[in-house]
């Protein structure tokens, strides 16, 4: 398993250097399968002063310096951000989480991160849904699905089981 961008999945995927990626969707080039429904939310340090709210408008995060995302979720906030011509200063610009929640912790700035690549609890930073609501979906994708390896199919089939398992509220 590597982790990389989606931009570098999708080319090792047309090139043929894996089989499977985890991928942001939609992804029309490829056959894919929805794993997860994902949401981006704000983080701030406990402390400051948006952390007391229970819902962050996007506005009220361009007022503090941000720290942006260089991995996965990156565009979406980034059209987020033009959608609503909104702009926030970016004071860092981060591949690794980790080193977002630290930053965020030591007071340093304010993100937006998907939720589901969050920890459950980081010390000193807390999570909040953010106005308007962003959402992303995550998916398994392949060239073809007609066209997997044993191992590969038999991933792309239990992949399929899950979602049609979750769908009916099985487990």
């Amino acid at each position: 398993m590597t982790e990389k961008p989606d931009a570098e999945t999708s080319r090792d995927l047309i090139e043929r250097r894996i089989e499977l990626a985890v991928v942001t969707l939609p992804k029309p080039d490829f056959d894919t399968i929805t794993l997860a429904i994902d949401e981006l939310v704000a983080i701030v340090p406990v402390e400051h002063p948006l952390a007391g709210k229970e819902v962050i408008d996007l506005p009220d995060l361009i007022c503090h310096p941000f720290l942006m995302t260089r991995a996965g979720s990156q565009p979406l906030i980034a059209r987020l951000f033009a959608r609503h011509d909104v702009r926030p200063t970016v004071a860092h610009e981060l591949l690794q989480l980790m080193s977002i929640l630290e930053y965020v912790s030591r007071g340093e700035g304010v993100s937006i991160l998907a939720r589901l690549a969050l920890p459950t609890a980081y010390p000193g930073v807390k999570y909040v849904p953010l106005r308007p609501t962003t959402r992303r979906s995550i998916g398994i994708a392949c060239l073809s699905e007609n066209r997997l390896s044993p191992a590969a199919r038999a991933l792309w089939q239990a992949a399929r089981k899950l979602t049609v398992a979750t769908a009916l509220g099985g487990s």
